[in-house]
């Protein structure tokens, strides 16, 4: 058990790093090929991907009834939000309007590490505020949440360049999830972060909403929101 927590755990850990490095730096730091990529960037180079969670999509709608206890509280607002369905229907979320799917061009830029297969990702149009979910290979069970919280929060608190705020399981529409906030440290800014890991199918499905620290007091219920709109089916 021990094992596959420390090989999760490396795995994620480069995946939170170069995240933090490639996802949301400002402006004045990103490099000539993501401007490059942004400026030409067209609608059909999304159309497939596109196509297929339209698909899966339903109409946005308002959530209704009160909160389970340790839920993050909700829901999101059907105005600010639409629902998409990923992984062909096993995973339901409610994305803000603003964050776009992000090209594949693009996400071979902001993660060089990360390959896309079973990999959604999201962000809006500065680069600034973006939502990542993966279903990855890593083993993972719901036995195994507290260790993978454990592991993280150690490995965290280890690092100078990250600020841990706060960790817990949640159990949202009947599932658990490690959650751990936290902040990091970027070229010249800080990012706030809102992690979430849960297993699925024995497997971990590993989820991460951040933004840049100018958005924070706007932006930071949106993870927590994010969480509360998910819907997991086997």
């Amino acid at each position: 058990m021990r094992k596959s927590l420390l090989s999760f755990l490396y795995v994620f850990y480069l995946f939170i790093t170069f995240s933090f490095i490639f996802c949301c730096g400002s402006n004045s730091e990103k490099t000539d090929e993501v401007a490059e990529d942004r400026a030409i960037r067209q609608e059909e180079d999304l159309s497939g991907r596109k196509e297929m969670l339209d698909q899966n999509t339903q109409s946005s709608k308002t959530k209704t009834g009160s909160p389970e206890p340790n839920t993050p509280q909700g829901p999101p607002r059907p105005d600010d939000y639409r629902e998409v369905s990923l992984f062909s229907g096993q995973v339901t979320l409610w994305v803000p309007n603003v964050l776009e799917l992000m090209s594949d061009d693009l996400f071979r830029i902001k993660y060089p590490l990360q390959k896309r297969v079973n990999t959604e990702a999201f962000c809006d149009e500065s680069d600034e505020i973006s939502l990542l979910v993966e279903k990855s290979n890593r083993p993972a069970s719901d036995d195994q949440l507290t260790g993978i919280e454990q592991s993280i929060v150690s490995e965290f608190r280890r690092n100078p360049g990250i600020e841990l705020l706060q960790h817990q399981l949640l159990t949202v529409n009947d599932r658990r999830f490690v959650v751990v906030e936290f902040m990091s440290q970027a070229i010249d800014t800080k990012i706030y972060n809102y992690m979430f890991v849960t297993a699925l199918e024995g497997r971990a499905l590993v989820g991460n909403f951040n933004c840049t620290e100018r958005y924070l007091a706007q932006w930071k219920r949106k993870g927590q929101e994010i969480l509360a709109s998910i819907e997991i089916k086997y």
